[in-house]
């Protein structure tokens, strides 16, 4: 932990040219398992802040993550800069043995990006395993909110730069996924002796998520800013607030990445659980979604990535609670929405199969 410590405290030295503070504390939190984040106390011109910090090209089994180092730059430079995000994005930067810089040219080094610290209890843990009572017949509201937070993001436009719109949307799929040696990653290492994904089956689903993959990139035109990561666990309920953080998969391509799935994971939430709750609090989601944005397009662009969402969600070492029952159910529902090329809207659990 030691080492880390100075590499944050480097990053807010260097980076964010806070010249004299110090990093008092660092408490590393579950941060998936993808990549490890921290809260950070950091001491600057006598005043205590908190702040959040993503490690994005390290994970947990201590392997980095392939991720274009000038495009996360980009990214979060853009959000920092315009205050786009909240809670804010306040810098993306590479910290090395004894310094940090931009990475704006520069690649190496260990990737860290520094948010604004929020508190609140995560929705993911106040949906599973049972609904608490703290949220109980608040699904219509939740879902409508987060519905909010993301119509917001994906209003922001702003191209990569030397890039085409093309490039964007790819870029998008790679980096959201960390590359597809992820899903490689995931099939090899966590699905290879799967009960649903096999076979002849395991091969027309894989092969049904790049054909999902080029059909959608002719429509370019409706990139945007992206969040990446669009689930319960990243989103904090404080009250009647809710924020979104974790913003270290920004990135600019198909906004349908984000509402797709969020709106699985609730079909996934409400399978294992048998309740409708999470059926209400998808089907608020998207109509607020689309109520806000006239976007009726995203029923169809939704599915853009849930062949991914489908495919961690029956991952037996994540979820071992789960029957296979509900596994297959929820990878053939995920499956024929792909090759229909629009999300099946879902009035009650039981329909989806």
């Amino acid at each position: 932990m030691v080492n880390i410590n100075k590499h944050i405290q480097q990053c807010i030295r260097d980076g964010l040219g806070w010249k004299d503070a110090t990093v008092k504390t660092v408490e590393k939190i579950k941060g998936g398992y993808l990549s490890n984040a921290y809260i950070a106390t950091v001491e600057n011109e006598g005043k205590a802040t908190k702040i959040f910090v993503k490690e994005q090209n390290e994970n947990t089994w201590g392997a980095e993550r392939p991720s274009d180092p000038y495009a996360t730059y980009l990214t979060s430079d853009l959000a920092a800069k315009e205050n786009t995000l909240s809670p804010k994005v306040l810098g993306t930067f590479a910290s090395f043995d004894n310094h940090a810089a931009s990475i704006q040219h520069i690649s190496g080094g260990k990737l860290f990006q520094i948010q604004e610290c929020v508190t609140g209890e995560n929705l993911y843990g106040l949906c599973e395993p049972i609904v608490a009572n703290n949220i109980q017949g608040r699904e219509v509201e939740l879902g409508e909110k987060i519905a909010e937070i993301f119509a917001d993001i994906h209003s922001h436009k702003h191209p990569i730069e030397k890039g085409t719109k093309f490039d964007e949307y790819s870029r998008s799929l790679r980096d959201v996924i960390a590359h597809p040696e992820l899903t490689l990653n995931i099939f090899q290492n966590f699905l290879q002796k799967s009960a649903v994904l096999k076979g002849d089956f395991r091969y027309a689903y894989l092969a049904e998520m790049i054909k999902v993959a080029e059909h959608f990139s002719q429509f370019t035109e409706r990139n945007s800013l992206v969040h990446g990561d669009a689930w319960h666990a990243n989103v904090l309920v404080n009250g009647l607030d809710l924020y979104l953080i974790d913003f270290s998969r920004l990135v600019h391509g198909e906004p349908g990445i984000d509402v797709g799935h969020f709106y699985v994971v609730c079909l996934n939430l409400a399978l294992t659980q048998k309740d409708d709750f999470h059926v209400r609090m998808a089907q608020a989601f998207l109509s607020k979604y689309i109520q806000l944005t006239k976007d009726e397009f995203i029923k169809e662009s939704m599915v853009t990535y849930i062949g991914f969402t489908g495919a961690v969600s029956v991952v037996e070492d994540f979820y071992p609670k789960v029957s296979n029952e509900d596994r297959q159910k929820l990878i053939w529902y995920v499956y024929k929405c792909m090759q229909n090329k629009k999300i099946t809207e879902i009035k009650t659990w039981k329909e989806i199969q």
